[in-house]
């Protein structure tokens, strides 16, 4: 037993980029790559690939495209070769295989088109001239006839004035546009023409040219810019976590290295399999060829990664061939929740996964574990009757508020004590769609004076932020005069208004002012800290920039003092971001460019800006978060938000 046990550390146990990881490190010569891998940061290297895509495209084809984009209102157009190319890259597909990908995807997008017209694009935009001619002089004539008062036909013939005026330059969504618009019901006649030509619009031969130059343009976009990326990699030795996927994958192919794992493992064991993407299913086949023994671990009911590349429709073809080739053992019970909550939700994923195929064994599940007498109820439904979403969101705050009134008798298992006790804030968990849902939620629950903790965006804009990015800012330039002021206000050692008075004082005089506010116990000790910036690295300048400001005790004075203590936490995080970023673009990191990154901090999402601030759950707080963020998270009460939510839509084609 104690050898099996040091045996343990031998084994590659880890995430599958810190497996990969270990694989091309040891094997780095058959690998060809260097043993000190250079990995990019996710950050990193999605701002890289940005350089490379906005590269790709040179003047003129730029200047060709620009008149499709517009006629099609594609808005960011440039987002879409950047999902091609990674849907490439995760399906491991080349630049060349990519270029002569975009006749089948142009063919197959135009399927959902009609038939071309059998008329040019000249006749077929001389027809909707001629009908929108014919619509406005009967119009007109209705109108003035006073046979159709009503303002819905004179702002459909004002409508049909201004297309007439545009033709030449109207876009294919307003054409389309035409065949939903009419005029009151007495006036619905001399539309007619109008609403049959804007529906032979659809196939217009001109559509159809710019549809498919589209495709072509940004499968070429995309195909470029994989290969001027990656040449930048090369240059500089660097490799992204889906190339170390696809070089340990290549590497497996080697006969002297697959023997060497296949004399050293005997069993692979993949988690979560749901959420595997195509690339990495080929490397665990690899894998697990080589190590003779594989087990497959996954839910496909929870497969909730398609935006990392995941492909739930290959997981599905997947299962089905396991299920023909392997052993299968069922993992029935749930260890994790109550039973009367596993009832509910066994019953009702019945009627949805019974629809498409899924067995009964695959969401009816038992659970062994017991409960005291006196829990509440495993599920309440609200019925939110508001108007609009701000009604929504107080609602769900007076909810909660209710389940929190220690006369209303909810009551949870104690997880260290296994005892029952009342409900607290830090027990519940609101999970929402969207993280500005997440933002608008915490607001209304703050408003009635609960307490929540939610990863939202603004970390610069707080004031633990301010105050630690101020003091840097002082150690930076000696005479910077606002940022030493907002230290003395923000610490306590100055009165705003008074140095305000003072400081205009000194500008009238002209007299000279080299450190502002001298004396200051804090700002001296900030300022002394200057000549550290010769030795010292960006980050370390940030904790002693926050260790001089004695930030953490200036915290411990204000209101919600844990979450402003993460937040510094979090500040810290980002300065060691920076220097990484730094070092992957071979560039110096320094002190002023510490601030610059930290005031304009990068967002992944468009609704995440000046940076994250922490989301460090807390007794006393409310967790409020996105389904995404949430699993394999568990609270003894989740309210689940936006669950009347449409799905998304839109094309998929591209």
């Amino acid at each position: 037993m104690p050898d099996q046990a040091r045996r343990v550390e031998a084994a590659l146990i880890g995430t599958v980029h810190s497996v990969c990881e270990r694989i091309l490190k040891r094997f780095a010569f058959e690998a060809g790559v260097s043993p000190e891998i250079q990995t990019l940061p996710e950050e990193e290297a999605a701002a890289s690939f940005r350089v490379s895509l906005s590269g790709a495209l040179n003047r003129e084809e730029l200047a060709g495209l620009a008149g499709i984009i517009l006629r099609l209102s594609i808005r960011d157009w440039t987002d879409i070769p950047r999902r091609i190319a990674d849907k490439a890259r995760s399906n491991g597909i080349g630049p060349e295989e990519l270029r002569a990908m975009a006749g089948r995807a142009e063919e197959a997008f135009l399927r959902h088109f009609p038939p071309p017209a059998g008329v040019g694009a000249g006749e077929a935009d001389r027809a909707l001239a001629a009908a929108l001619d014919t619509a406005i002089r009967d119009l007109d004539a209705i109108v003035a006839s006073g046979k159709d008062k009503f303002n819905k036909t004179r702002d459909y013939l004002e409508l049909l004035r201004q297309v007439r005026r545009r033709l030449e330059d109207l876009t294919w969504s307003e054409r389309a546009k035409l065949s939903s618009e009419s005029p009151a019901k007495k006036s619905t006649e001399a539309a007619e023409p109008v609403i049959a030509a804007a529906n032979e619009q659809f196939a217009h031969p001109r559509l159809r040219e710019d549809v498919g130059a589209f495709i072509r343009a940004v499968y070429s976009v995309a195909a470029d810019a994989l290969e001027s990326y990656d040449a930048w990699k090369r240059d500089r030795g660097y490799i992204d976590f889906t190339d170390m996927e696809a070089k340990t994958l290549a590497l497996l192919e080697n006969r002297a290295v697959a023997e060497a794992l296949a004399g050293e493992f005997e069993l692979l064991m993949v988690d979560e399999f749901q959420d595997t993407s195509p690339l990495q299913l080929a490397l665990f086949q690899r894998l697990g060829e080589i190590a003779g023994t594989i087990i497959w671990v996954g839910d496909r009911k929870q497969s909730i990664y398609k935006f990392r590349d995941c492909d739930p429709e290959l997981m599905e073809r997947a299962y089905l061939a396991l299920e023909k080739t392997a052993e299968e053992e069922d993992l029935a019970d749930c260890y994790r929740s109550r039973k009367p909550l596993v009832d509910f939700c066994s019953a009702v994923f019945a009627d949805t996964f019974t629809n498409i195929g899924y067995s009964n064994k695959e969401f009816t599940l038992g659970a062994p574990r017991g409960e005291p007498a006196g829990l509440p109820p495993p599920v309440e439904v609200w019925s939110l009757e508001s108007t609009n979403q701000d009604g929504d969101n107080s609602l769900i705050a007076e909810g909660i508020r209710q389940l929190l009134d220690p006369g209303g008798g909810i009551t949870v298992v104690d997880k260290a004590s296994k005892e029952l006790r009342p409900v607290r804030p830090g027990d519940i968990s609101v999970l929402r769609a969207t993280n500005g849902k997440c933002s608008a939620a915490a607001a209304a629950l703050n408003r009635i004076g609960i307490r929540t903790s939610t990863a939202e965006s603004g970390l610069v804009d707080t004031r633990e932020a301010v105050y630690v990015l101020s003091a840097l800012e002082v150690v930076l330039d000696r005479r910077a005069a606002l940022p030493a002021l907002l230290v003395r206000r923000l610490s306590g050692t100055g009165d705003a208004e008074a140095d305000i008075g003072d400081r205009i004082g000194r500008l009238g005089d002209g007299a000279p002012d080299e450190e502002p506010w001298a004396g200051d116990p804090v700002l001296d000790g900030l300022r002394a800290l200057s000549e550290e910036m010769a030795v010292r690295s960006p980050s370390e300048m940030l904790d002693l920039a926050i260790e001089r400001s004695r930030a953490r005790e200036v915290c411990l004075r204000w209101p919600r003092a844990e979450l402003a203590l993460a937040n510094i936490e979090m500040l810290r995080m980002y300065a060691a971001r920076y220097e990484d970023n730094c070092r992957f673009r071979q560039t110096g990191a320094t002190t002023l460019g510490l601030i610059l990154y930290l005031r304009d901090l990068p967002a992944p999402r468009k609704d995440e800006k000046n940076g994250l601030q922490s989301a460090e759950e807390f007794e006393d707080a409310v967790t409020v978060s996105t389904y995404h963020r949430a699993k394999g998270r568990e609270w003894p009460v989740v309210v689940l938000g936006d669950l009347d939510r449409t799905p998304r839509k839109g094309p998929q084609c591209l």
